[in-house]
């Protein structure tokens, strides 16, 4: 029988998050990524259901748990005692970091550590459900109203760029060479195209690219898969948006929900710099920004975003509910607290950047 296998805690420290908190050596698991795709799947479900029942006990429709809190809390739920949970939450970091090339491992561990805002998780459901609705419809109105189940790679590459209007020609390139690499794509295609595949794989292997496809790099790589493809093979499209039996989802949806993150980060990024510009004080740590300055910043940063939305964001980033952000427009808030808070929730380009 193999002897169990330790490792160093992280410490005591309150620094340290407390699902990691102890001294001396905790038990070390070794985690299959299915395995841990299917405990990140439980926390969430598990959090979502607490945080129901607590906005009907406390009449709170926006009440949000921290997925760090709630972490542990599940965690000693899960897995029992405090001992436990510290081993088997060690044990889930490890994975996590590990696994992080996946899109769904990823985004738990940036929220984890409050890197990304939660919404993010959602949000990336929200892009296959959108896909999946998107091109049934566009199949059923190809073929007289009825449900085929396939689609052409070129009707799949149409409705692609009408369903992400935004992207970067970069990011779209992307995208489609995704698709003409995807394990879907390839069977409807044929040996030609599989062989294509195999190349540009080991391509991006070669630059040791990540195989979510979502940088440029390995798109370009990846766009010798889409040479076989004539553009009439006719595509299961339910497989193209499904996991496989381990729980990996194919480069398409992988590069979509990885972009849902990038994008995320490079507007968030774009809004932080237009409101520090907005911001006066004598040095960084002691900018301020008023609301309405902020609010102009981000109209002009971002023309198409509707007035509601530019108030939430505005409101979340000043500390107030948007029925208050009137009153306190003129009132200069610390450009750092600003920003921590715009970021703590939902951002995304309403329509194409402004040209330089």
């Amino acid at each position: 029988m193999a002897q169990p296998r330790f490792v160093a805690a992280r410490g005591a420290a309150e620094s340290v998050p407390r699902y990691l908190r102890a001294n001396g050596l905790v038990r070390a698991h070794d985690m299959s990524k299915q395995e841990t795709e299917r405990l990140v799947r439980a926390c969430w479900a598990a959090k979502a259901k607490e945080e129901a029942r607590l906005r009907r006990e406390e009449a709170d429709e926006g009440l949000v748990l921290p997925l760090a809190d709630f972490f542990w809390e599940w965690l000693r739920t899960t897995f029992g005692g405090p001992g436990q949970a510290v081993e088997w939450g060690s044990a889930i970091a490890l994975a996590l970091q590990r696994y992080s090339y996946d899109a769904d491992v990823d985004v738990f561990l940036r929220c984890l550590q409050g890197r990304l805002p939660e919404e993010v998780y959602s949000r990336g459901g929200l892009v296959v459900a959108r896909l999946e609705h998107g091109l049934s419809q566009r199949d059923r109105a190809l073929s007289g109203g009825q449900t085929t189940g396939f689609l052409t790679v070129d009707d799949i590459r149409s409705y692609v760029r009408e369903a992400f209007p935004h992207k970067s020609r970069a990011a779209m390139t992307a995208v489609l060479a995704s698709l003409a690499i995807d394990p879907a794509v390839q069977a409807a295609a044929g040996p030609a195209a599989t062989s294509a595949r195999h190349r540009a794989l080991a391509t991006a292997a070669r630059g040791d690219v990540a195989p979510s496809f979502a940088s440029t790099a390995a798109a370009a790589a990846a766009t010798a898969g889409a040479a076989a493809l004539s553009g009439a093979e006719r595509v299961d499209y339910s497989r193209l948006l499904s996991e496989n039996a381990v729980g990996d989802q194919g480069p398409f949806v992988e590069t979509l929900r990885a972009q849902l993150v990038s994008d995320f980060l490079q507007y968030a990024a774009e809004l932080t710099a237009a409101v520090e510009q907005a911001s006066t004080g004598p040095t960084d740590d002691e900018l301020e920004v008023t609301p309405a300055a902020a609010a102009a910043a981000i109209r002009a940063e971002d023309p198409a975003k509707p007035d509601a939305e530019v108030r939430a964001i505005v409101a979340r980033g000043t500390g107030v509910h948007p029925s208050e952000l009137d009153v306190a427009l003129s009132e200069p808030v610390r450009t750092l607290e600003f920003v921590s808070r715009m970021r703590s929730g939902w951002l995304a380009r309403s329509g194409p950047k402004p040209l330089a």
